[in-house]
């Protein structure tokens, strides 16, 4: 079975692709509950009564033990809010300024007034990004292939806005730390569910948070049986990166490629270097490395007051990267010298974000085998929209001088 999911304010839909014999019986079936509004969901704008997932893009579905579907995250539409300038406390540490409470004060209280300053405040366009969990179960009642009879989504975790962060002292009063409770809110992340001594880890690894200033690199387990969250890693081996192609088995993560600022931006790189210094910036741009992410690990024991109460994170299983394979063959050339020699290739997919990728498992070997599908990327320096070419081909001025839109990945 295949499953799209779009969740809307009020309502559900949920549709499946679904076959049985004969094969011309494949087919869209929409699914649709509609239920009381007794949840409310978080983001980073506000929040909202739903009595399902709100309408949202660039979340994550994962299914649980064939009958569990599970969303995570994602971001609304544009809305228009007025901007409410705020003021935090910063401080300098070790002649750096930086944030030492995320209360947000406001700089005039505008709530229900329309004095002058009130209406200079700007409009600007903003999207809510949620960190709430959901869930829904398909091996409800039901009849046929039509949705449940008296069930809908069941809210897992409502999220917290900003993560739940927090500066606050430690637990044995050592440090002065920032502690999360949830992921911060965010899209186009990656996402697993694992079966394990826990009931169930559902485990979310990068993506885009207005909290992590660009693409995160953190790593979070949702326990599927308390609700919980806990902190697996504060930072792992793949690095920042969002919109990454992932699939899941048994018991592993397959994260490829994807996307993260390019190197070519930190200050010591330009066209006299060909932007190749990796100094300030690892290598980023559009991504091509394959990793594989190993939840359970026999003997490891997992750091679960730093999962809870710390910083470092758990660090339970195992992150690898996926070195790639060359192949050789007999090359001789027309030269007796060289009647032996050998010629050796990589057959890589090129760096990409957004592809598509699934995970077949041959039922005779166990052998498993990754399939990728298209994807975007551009080359690099990234060219304006006023810039000439198509194609592979982009006319870049490298002095700055040429107008137009610098056409970032969106």
């Amino acid at each position: 079975m295949t499953s799209c999911l779009l969740g809307r304010h009020g309502a559900l839909l949920l549709w499946l692709a679904a076959a049985t014999c004969p094969l011309s019986s494949y087919g869209w079936r929409q699914w649709y509950w509609e239920g009381d509004i007794a949840n409310i969901s978080y983001s980073n704008n506000d929040f909202f009564e739903t009595d399902g997932p709100y309408a949202r893009r660039g979340h994550s579905l994962v299914l649980h033990k064939g009958d569990q579907v599970i969303v995570f995250g994602g971001v609304s539409n544009n809305e228009d809010k007025i901007h409410e300038p705020k003021t935090f406390e910063i401080e300098e540490i070790d002649g750096s300024l930086e944030f030492t409470s995320y209360d947000q004060k406001e700089v005039i209280d505008c709530e229900g007034k329309l004095t002058k300053e009130c209406k200079q405040f700007p409009y600007i366009t903003r999207a809510a990004i949620f960190n709430d969990v959901w869930s829904y179960n398909i091996s409800c009642e039901r009849y046929g292939m039509e949705s449940c009879v008296d069930q809908g989504w069941t809210q897992m975790s409502s999220g917290s806005k900003w993560g739940g962060c927090k500066y606050a002292d430690s637990v044995d009063n050592t440090a002065y730390i920032l502690q999360c409770t949830h992921p911060t809110e965010r899209y186009h992340h990656a996402a697993g569910v694992f079966d394990d001594d826990l009931g169930g880890t559902m485990v979310v690894y990068g993506g885009f948070s207005e909290f992590c200033e660009d693409y995160c690199d953190d790593m979070w387990g949702f326990n599927l049986t308390d609700n919980t969250w806990r902190q697996m890693y504060k930072e792992i081996p793949p690095g920042k990166r969002w919109k990454a192609s992932a699939t899941f088995s048994d018991n592993k993560l397959f994260v490829f490629g994807g996307h993260r600022l390019w190197h070519g931006f930190s200050a010591e790189n330009s066209v006299d270097n060909l932007w190749e210094s990796l100094e300030n910036l690892p290598n980023g741009g559009y991504l091509d490395d394959l990793w594989v992410y190993e939840h359970r690990v026999e003997g490891q024991e997992p750091n679960w007051f730093e999962g809870y109460y710390g910083q470092a994170g758990t660090l339970e299983g195992n992150w690898t990267e996926i070195a790639r394979k060359e192949t050789c063959f007999s090359d001789p050339g027309e030269a007796w010298a060289e009647r032996n020699d050998v010629t050796c290739e990589v057959n890589w997919p090129s760096g990409r974000a957004g592809a598509a990728m699934a995970l077949r498992t041959d039922q005779n070997t166990g052998d498993q085998e990754l399939w990728v599908h298209g994807g975007f990327r551009t080359q690099f320096p990234y060219p304006k929209s006023s810039s000439a070419g198509a194609g592979l081909g982009a006319a870049v001025d490298l002095q700055g001088a040429s107008t137009g839109t610098t056409l970032f990945p969106a």
